[in-house]
């Protein structure tokens, strides 16, 4: 949860809102494009591609990387679904987690509850165009089991 405030003037009229950091941080991992957090749990998303502490190494990752593997990924799996965004021109981008929404709360307590779920909810892996919630181990096996060509298609 972000509980800062940031003001902002728009004409006479006061804004408060939550301050962030670089929006592509939360559209790199709400449009699929990593997820996979350190092999025990995962948002749904079956792609592992890293999140850098340097923003401009992220929103290259993302361009360069993440954003055509998961392109490619569709293509080879027969998935139209997404939405073109401008800064992508010729991708579809997905739309895939929203936890944070899920797991946001005022109350700390509510909040650490919700996250402890999140955690002990296992991995996703892509099979044949699906994503399926399997067990850590059940999600290693079957990367494991990938050629290093589709492996690619999900991590850097």
């Amino acid at each position: 949860m972000i509980d800062e405030e940031d003001v902002e003037e728009v004409d006479k009229d006061k804004y408060t809102a939550s301050k962030k950091a670089h929006p592509m941080r939360c559209g790199y991992v709400c449009t699929g494009s990593t997820g996979y957090k350190g092999g025990k749990w995962s948002t749904w998303s079956a792609a592992r591609f890293k999140i850098p502490e340097d923003d401009s190494e992220l929103i290259e990752i993302y361009q360069k990387r993440a954003i055509p593997a998961q392109f490619e990924r569709n293509t080879k799996n027969g998935i139209e679904g997404g939405f073109f965004h401008p800064f992508y021109p010729g991708y579809k981008i997905e739309y895939t987690c929203s936890l944070c929404q899920f797991i946001c709360h005022l109350d700390k307590e509510v909040r650490k509850e919700r996250y402890k779920k999140l955690v002990n909810s296992g991995v996703i892996i892509e099979e044949n165009g699906k994503r399926l919630p399997v067990t850590p181990d059940k999600a290693n096996e079957i990367f494991e089991k990938m050629s290093i060509e589709k492996k690619k298609l999900y991590t850097d």
